[in-house]
Parts: C-alpha cells; structure tokens; sequence
C-alpha cells in the first residue's frame, strides 16, 4: 500500500522525500534533487550520488546541527541520494535541501505544498549549532533558479548586492537564519521583486588622472584605449608612474550592462568573492607575477574562475609582465582573440567568459634606466635581448598601444594635471561620436598604412590593429573620417610591438 501526500511518499517499508537542490559545474548551476528514505532497520546512513568530500561529511554536520535546533535524527536507515546519479556533486551548497528531506522524510516538521517542493531551490550549508551559512557559488546558483525550472531560493541570510539582481529575474528568495526557520518561512508571504539601480556614466579624464602629474602622451594613450577598448603596454623606468596610469583606466570605461552585471556576479560568487559594493563599476584585476597557471587562467578541483575570467568586462593589469613566464604569459593569446577560455577538466568541457583589457607594464631593461635621462643603463647587450624576448612576438602582436615613459622633472609636480580639452573630446566622442566601425578611412590614410605597414613588418592582424587606433584617435578628435595624421599617430604607438 503506497500513499503520496504533500511531496512526502509513504510507502509500507519507509518514508521517501524529495527536495530540489543545486550544485556548481563550472560556472553554471545544475539542479539536483534529493532524495531521502528513512527505512525500519538497524541505524545507518548512505549518501550516494558522486558526492564530494565535503558532502561525505555531511552526516556529522546535519547531525548536529539538527540536534541543536531541537530536531532529532531519523531512527532507522537513512539513504540519502543525489540524482542524476552521474553528475559529480561539489561543496556543501546542497546541505539545507539534505536537512530539510530528513525533517521531511521523518515527519518532523509540517510538510508544505507539493507545488513549493516542486518550484523551490534549497542551497546553503548548515552549522553545528544548526545556523545556516551561505556557499560558494550562491548567487550563481540564485542567478540560474529560472533555467532550472525554478521561481524561488531558500537560502542563508545574507546583505549580497547580488540579491536585487537575481529578484530582477523574477525569481524570490526566502532568507533563512536557521533551521527552526525552515517551517515558519516556507508558507510565509513572499517578498517585494528588487529593481537594480539605473545605470551611470564613464568618468571624465580629469577625475581619473587627478594625481598624475605630466605624462601626456601616456595619458592620451588611456584614453584612446578607454575609447576603442585596445590593449595597452606600458614601459618605462621605475617610479614615472605606470602603475597610477593602469588604475585610472577602469575609471574611465563606461559603466558594465545588465548582461556583463549579471556575468560578472556570478564569476565572483563562484570564485568565493562577495560581490562589490558597486556592480557596475568595471573590475581591476592585478595578480602578482608569482601567480600560478590556474590561479591566472582557472583550473582546480572542483574548477574556479582564474583572474583573467574575474578581469571579465573590465582591467587585466600585469605589473612587471617580463617576470610573468612564458608559460603563463602564452596563455593569454588565444584569450585575447576570442574573449573565452575552455578548460577540459574530469571528462567535461567547461567555458569561462574572459573578454578583458589587458595593461602590461615592464621595465625598459633589467634595471630599469634603458633610455631614461633620470639614470644610465647598466645592462650588457646579451641581457638586453634576453630580457625583451620574454614577451614573444605573437603575443606582442596582439597589444595595440605601445607607450614609451620617463620620469618627468620634479618642477612638473605643480603644473596643470591635464588640458581640459581632453575632458570635453572624451565627453564628446562617449555620447555623440560615431561609433569606431562607421568611420571611413581616407584614400591617404589608406596609402600611408600600407607603406609603412611594409617597411616596418606589421602581420595582417597589427595593420588592423593600427587601424582600430586610427578611428579611435579620429573619434576623440570629432572626424569623420580617419586622416594621414591618424595613421601617423596610431603608427607611433604600434612601434613598440615590432
């Protein structure tokens, strides 16, 4: 004789529960229902279902925590599995749905509709004292509640900027500080949807070049490439100011849409990063020259997001990029051509976003005086070659601006920060200008790139690349039409890649 009532299935031999939960793959949540039997027998537990360490000890955590909360262990045998059977299941995201399928299974708490049981996410981890704490990847998980057939979360409690994002998808979260929560708030009312907040403007050169003195060229650079998103290299000697320069560019580049928002909160929470205290600003990411191949591309176990997939949609800086490797740095160039990267990791293909900017700074040689009027250089010729084939050519290739720097005089500290023209051709180009792609390219600009294109030896890729510069430049100035002196000047900046 079987009965089903209210998500609970009775049956002669034991009580089954069901509850929906939800596990990280990559960057993407898959929905995973668990499924409780509590069986007359001896006492026992199995979890089965490729369950992850973490969730092989759920059994003491959810046994405490329970307690604790004033619940009591199921008597019996308790089975506890995780369908699809073939999905690996990693982290503790899925011990609140764990916990409540044991209350459930064990009739220890009022059961709600079949239609919550059904429409609900449980993701959280629980405590000993029966709290519960919100996991990796929560807001991932929140963020992906419509494609899993799903339109509410029950999850810890948590003030995380993500949380009027994923309202905005329709999708209602019940925030639960405990377990002796979980049958007060599953019948309560839902709350109001939450409406992310509108979105700003880019700032003006002035603002983020405040506290950099002289340098105009370098800084001219910036904003070209704040203007066409091109790639940037930096170099010069210690202290003229690279790294002021590389910060202000952020500050620069317009606000992230909902699109890039929603994409960059769901790297960060995968990552185990809060989201920032202004979604929309675009990221800066800086990783040291010692970091590893993983942390930089991602890869692990379980596989996270490395920095140039947190730099998504916003600054990839790499102070002292010579002392990267090439082992990391060759990494990147696919990257920068297709703005993704796909890891191959435990018989599956995974894909991280990573469509950044990418600013390299670098001595001129290994003691930094190459060419500075400051010092003189004290490196051997051989050292001087070494030094510079650590950025290969196909990697300098794909690195559109190439800025020369020196230490500016001291007298230069107390002269004007920069032209305010600048700030009203930024203004201009960012809000009135044509876009890049729609200005014409003049028959002598034409002429012009395709001579010194050969003479210099530009591949294919680098002419387009001087091309780009060229209607950037010619966006900033208010034509439209890119000119002779456009070519020029975006000829001087690709110099450096040759």
């Amino acid at each position: 004789m079987t009965e089903t009532h209210r998500g609970l299935h009775l049956t002669e031999g034991g009580h089954i529960a069901r509850v929906l939960g939800a596990t990280l793959v990559g960057l993407e949540g898959r929905r995973v229902r668990v499924e409780v039997d509590v069986a007359p027998g001896l006492p026992g537990f199995s979890l089965v279902g490729l369950p992850s360490t973490a969730l092989r000890e759920s059994r003491e955590r959810i046994g405490a925590a329970l307690r604790h909360a004033g619940f009591a262990w199921p008597e019996g045998r308790v089975t506890v599995n995780l369908a699809p059977a073939d999905l690996r299941k990693e982290g503790a995201s899925l011990d609140l749905a764990i916990a409540l399928g044991l209350l459930l299974a064990s009739g220890q708490i009022p059961r709600p509709s079949a239609e919550l049981l059904r429409h609900c996410l449980f993701v959280g981890e629980v405590t000993l004292d029966g709290a519960l704490r919100p996991t990796r990847g929560l807001a991932a998980l929140s963020l992906d509640a419509g494609r899993l057939g799903v339109d509410r979360v029950a999850a810890p409690r948590c003030t995380d900027p993500a949380n009027a994002w994923v309202r905005a998808e329709r999708v209602e979260i019940d925030h639960l500080r405990d377990l002796r929560e979980l049958q007060s708030r599953l019948t309560s009312p839902r709350p109001p949807v939450g409406v992310p907040q509108p979105r700003g403007a880019a700032g003006l050169p002035s603002e983020a070049f405040a506290s950099i003195a002289g340098q105009e060229q370098a800084k001219r650079a910036v904003v070209l490439a704040a203007l066409g998103g091109h790639h940037l290299c930096l170099q010069g000697p210690p202290g003229c100011g690279k790294t002021l320069l590389a910060r202000a560019l952020p500050r620069l580049l317009p606000p992230l849409d909902d699109l890039l928002v929603r994409e960059q909160l769901r790297i960060r929470s995968c990552a185990g990063l809060s989201a920032p205290a202004d979604p929309r600003c675009p990221p800066f990411r800086a990783p040291h020259h010692s970091v590893s191949v993983a942390g930089l591309v991602g890869g692990g176990r379980p596989p996270r997001p490395g920095e140039i997939t947190l730099a998504h949609g916003g600054v990839l800086f790499l102070d002292e990029v010579a002392e990267f490797g090439n082992q990391r740095l060759e990494r990147l160039r696919e990257v920068m051509e297709s703005g993704s990267i796909v890891l191959a990791r435990l018989g599956q293909s995974l894909r991280f976003p990573a469509r950044f900017q990418l600013v390299a700074a670098c001595n001129p040689c290994p003691c930094g005086w190459y060419g500075s009027r400051a010092d003189r250089c004290r490196c051997l010729p051989h050292e001087l070659r070494r030094y510079r084939n650590r950025l290969s050519g196909p990697l300098r290739d794909r690195i559109d601006l190439w800025v020369d720097m020196d230490r500016e005089p001291a007298g230069q500290l107390w002269s004007d920060r920069i032209d305010p023209a600048l700030d009203r051709a930024f203004d201009r180009a960012l809000r009135e200008g044509p876009p890049a792609s729609k200005i014409e390219v003049a028959a002598t600009a034409r002429r012009l790139l395709e001579a010194r294109a050969d003479q210099a030896g530009l591949t294919l890729r680098g002419v387009r690349s001087c091309l780009r510069v060229a209607r950037s430049i010619a966006r900033l100035e208010g034509r439209e039409r890119v000119e002779r002196a456009h070519v020029a000047e975006a000829l001087v900046y690709r110099s450096g890649s040759v």
